[in-house]
């Protein structure tokens, strides 16, 4: 069911992915600007940020509403709004972008779960092949950036019960050496993808110098 409303707004947009009926999704936007609906304001849900082709689409006429979108909810999946012209794949323009990432893991500013954190988070996703990937969120103006990040990195574990050490050979990457992407609810992202495909158990961590570490994802389910 969708639910809509015109308005005329200067407000940010919002846009969220949301628990649906029995199991899907639903997409919640607002403040959406006139013009942007003049123009053929479209919203297309992918199943991750690197995504490139859309699971659904929905026009949008209302500045405000909601809609339950046939595809099953889960981790990673990313709602996008977008100028509706199609030129070979739905990239001409880009206007807004949202996460769901309820599994991103704050990161520890003193490790082991005590004192202040960065202002940052950890998220274990995959992307389109089916790899594995780590996405980093990092407030501008977070601590991490000013003093640590230069010397941070994240790695891939096999499990939870891993030694901070015993990182899968080779899948790991300093944070520094990240793609860095689009800013999302106030926070700059960073990506980097392993050659791991993704399977139950694995988990990321992201560690400071040598093993100091200060955050891991729940394992993958």
């Amino acid at each position: 069911m969708e639910m809509m409303m015109s308005l005329t707004t200067d407000e940010p947009i919002q846009l969220h992915v949301t628990p649906g009926k029995n199991g899907t999704t639903q997409i919640v936007w607002k403040n959406v600007p006139e013009h942007h609906l003049k123009d053929g304001a479209v919203v297309m849900l992918f199943r991750h940020h690197m995504d490139r082709w859309p699971q659904a689409s929905l026009k949008l006429r209302s500045s405000e509403g909601s809609r339950d979108i046939p595809v099953s909810l889960r981790e990673g999946l990313q709602d996008r709004l977008h100028k509706e012209e199609w030129f070979g794949q739905w990239m001409k323009e880009d206007w807004f972008k949202s996460f769901l990432s309820s599994d991103a893991v704050s990161i520890n500013g003193k490790g082991n779960g005590k004192g202040n954190g960065y202002d940052a988070k950890l998220l274990l996703t995959v992307e389109k092949t089916g790899k594995a990937c780590f996405l980093l969120f990092l407030r501008e103006g977070s601590r991490l950036l000013k003093n640590e990040f230069y010397k941070s990195w994240v790695g891939l574990y096999k499990s939870n019960r891993e030694n901070n050490k015993n990182y899968l050979k080779g899948q790991w990457q300093w944070a520094r050496k990240f793609e860095q992407h689009w800013i999302l609810n106030g926070y700059d992202t960073y990506s980097y993808c392993t050659d791991t495909a993704i399977t139950s158990g694995l988990q990321a961590r992201f560690m400071i110098r040598n093993y100091d570490e200060r955050a891991r994802t729940p394992e993958w389910s």
